[in-house]
């Protein structure tokens, strides 16, 4: 069995997206993923990274760059803390 092709994705926020003067190759963020849904996550963790990202669901529209095709995926943000007892 021939193993999964990473695919060159491009994301951006769906009310990036829906700007007129929206251009995918200026304004969109380039990953390489196995499927647009990691791509997504994938845009959504860097922007957290990057410029922080509040908990909630945002939208992240999806151009994979070798068919065309555009989708759009719901992504939520869930922030965890744990504390565990520190050993004296």
């Amino acid at each position: 069995m021939p193993a999964p092709e990473l695919h060159n994705y491009l994301c951006a926020y769906d009310f990036e997206v829906e700007d007129k003067d929206f251009l995918w190759e200026e304004d969109g963020d380039s990953f390489a993923d196995w499927n647009p849904e990691d791509a997504a996550e994938e845009f959504l963790e860097w922007h957290a990274e990057v410029e922080g990202v509040d908990p909630g669901s945002y939208c992240v529209v999806v151009l994979d760059r070798e068919t065309g095709e555009t989708t759009r995926w719901n992504v939520e943000v869930e922030i965890t803390y744990t504390a565990y007892p520190a050993e004296e």
